[in-house]
């Protein structure tokens, strides 16, 4: 096993290498395991954080518990299920990097001086009160410059 920058293992299966997001897999494993934790997570959470196992954490929302993929995520022993107050301190980490990457995203788009130092802004808040251990609600900004070009299209 190694790691790559982004923190992800490229794990060796029979045939190839896969790569995955422990980070994602810990998420969806605890979901799994106290599936009331499920609706909670997603006023924070949407599935096209995912990079990597994004149909897996679909799977959990769908109620879809019996497909392979979860179950084998389940019966995975090196994948950690965490406590309430771990996940909220996971999630908030996840969360950070996420939004920072939205952040730099938003950099490289055609947007006016005044969008995009508003919707900066705004993610930078988010970052500051996830830096606290406070879990803030889902905004998609990807979403709203998207939203933005198009009208003005």
């Amino acid at each position: 096993k190694i790691r790559t920058p982004n923190n992800k293992k490229i794990v060796e299966d029979s045939n190839t290498k896969l790569p995955e997001d422990i980070a994602e897999l810990s998420i969806i494993k605890t979901l799994l395991e106290d599936p009331r934790l499920i609706e909670q997570v997603l006023d924070f959470i949407h599935s096209n954080m995912f990079n990597t196992h994004k149909l897996e954490l679909d799977l959990v929302i769908e109620n879809r518990l019996d497909e392979q993929k979860l179950i084998g995520i389940s019966l995975r022993e090196d994948i950690e299920v965490q406590d309430e107050s771990r996940l909220v301190s996971h999630l908030c980490k996840f969360l950070i990097r996420f939004y920072k990457k939205e952040r730099n995203l938003i950099k490289h788009r055609d947007i006016s001086i005044r969008e995009y130092g508003f919707i900066v802004r705004a993610i930078q808040t988010k970052i500051d009160i996830l830096k606290k251990g406070t879990l803030v609600e889902f905004e998609n900004f990807s979403d709203r410059y998207k939203n933005h070009l198009q009208t003005e299209n």
